[in-house]
């Protein structure tokens, strides 16, 4: 690596390009950056998201990294009168999830409220390799899910109260 920062190869690139004169902002010169871990979104999670978030088919949906380690997954989701214990029960004690919660809290007004809760369960009993890889797809995944805006982390059943979910979302 020449100047400490860019490869001889990547400095001669850019510097054809301004020879040429073409546009080193133009969309075409940058490769996407893959998430960090590497792993896809399945386009049925996107779908089911959009199902939860528009026509609210689902309370709860719950995903997870398929074994093979390279694809999110939607694994269970809990129709309109499922509950929050239902919710619960679908999360492994010695596994990561990614899950979508529909919170119904009461605002500081009174009023009735609800709010699209992203819930990132890394229960203590997870293996270190499984917490790693969920901890490093987390982002790219909740980059895909527009509309959540909190976000919620549980490590064991303890930390799993409605009560302390519903408080988050108030903020």
């Amino acid at each position: 690596m020449s100047d400490g920062m860019c490869s001889n190869s990547i400095k001669d690139e850019m510097t054809s390009r301004l020879e040429e004169g073409r546009d080193l902002n133009s969309q075409q010169y940058y490769q996407t950056v893959p998430s960090m871990s590497g792993i896809e979104i399945d386009a049925e999670c996107l779908r089911i998201y959009e199902e939860q978030k528009m026509r609210h088919q689902y309370v709860w949906t719950v995903y997870r990294i398929n074994p093979e380690m390279t694809l999110v997954v939607p694994v269970a989701q809990g129709g309109p009168d499922a509950t929050f214990e239902d919710f619960c029960k679908e999360l492994p004690e010695e596994d990561c999830r990614f899950a979508v919660y529909d919170a119904e809290y009461t605002d500081n007004d009174g009023n009735s409220r609800k709010r699209l809760c992203f819930v990132m369960w890394n229960p203590d009993n997870a293996r270190v390799r499984s917490k790693m890889i969920y901890s490093a797809t987390q982002r790219g995944f909740l980059q895909n899910l527009t509309g959540v805006d909190t976000i919620f982390q549980a490590t064991d059943a303890g930390d799993l109260v409605y009560a302390d979910l519903a408080a988050k979302c108030k903020k």
